[in-house]
């Protein structure tokens, strides 16, 4: 029988989440305070409204990402649902290829802007890129947890703020030699009831992309 276990320690975890970690070796997207929801398009044309804290903004966009772009006023423009090819490119409807990969989105939607304007409009027009799904830099959780898979790396994240996003261990996880590997080999042991009581905040290190977190049973 699979039980959740984490549940119990949550609040702790959450406490010593914060606690060691290097955020200089952090190689992800880094979020902005806040960002403000987005305006009623004229004409009637409206982008769905932004999260209340829109991470995505300062995020550097990569092949296999998923975006979309809203050209207010100009709904013949506007292209939903893009994923950006692994040569990073994205297609625009009337416009043709754009390259996405390597920018952020407030820097693809001046660029946009400043395309229609030159070629195709008599006006600048005010445009959106929106990340809707993030494929390009990632963390995975394998093995004794209630949600292994991947996951975004949208923000720092330690070892412990990932397991506590895993959502639980099963009933006999081995919470003692907890594996991170970082480029097929392992970088070090985690100790989860160490962590917990607040020892070797050093070994909860900030997440890179393509880490795999595995827990045995």
């Amino acid at each position: 029988m699979r039980l959740s276990v984490v549940p119990a320690f949550l609040v702790a975890a959450l406490t010593a989440c914060g606690q060691g970690g290097n955020a200089a070796n952090y190689q992800g997207p880094v979020p902005p305070a806040s960002s403000p929801g987005s305006a009623a398009m004229p004409g009637g044309t409206t982008p769905p409204p932004k999260p209340e804290n829109d991470i995505t903004q300062h995020y550097v966009i990569g092949p296999q990402d998923v975006i979309s772009i809203f050209v207010y006023n100009e709904p013949n423009f506007t292209s939903l649902g893009q994923t950006v090819r692994p040569d990073g490119i994205v297609s625009m409807p009337l416009v043709g290829e754009l390259k996405a990969s390597g920018k952020a989105p407030g820097e693809l939607q001046d660029e946009i802007a400043k395309e229609l304007a030159t070629k195709f409009l008599k006006y600048t027009p005010r445009v959106e890129v929106r990340v809707d799904k993030v494929n390009s830099v990632y963390y995975s959780i394998n093995g004794a947890v209630n949600k292994s898979g991947q996951y975004p790396l949208l923000v720092p994240t330690t070892i412990m703020q990932a397991l506590v996003n895993a959502g639980g261990f099963h009933e006999f996880a081995d919470l003692k030699h907890i594996k991170l590997l970082r480029d097929g080999k392992v970088l070090e042991t985690f100790n989860w009831y160490d962590a917990i009581k607040g020892k070797h905040p050093e070994l909860n290190v900030y997440l890179k992309h393509g880490d795999l977190i595995i827990v045995k049973e």
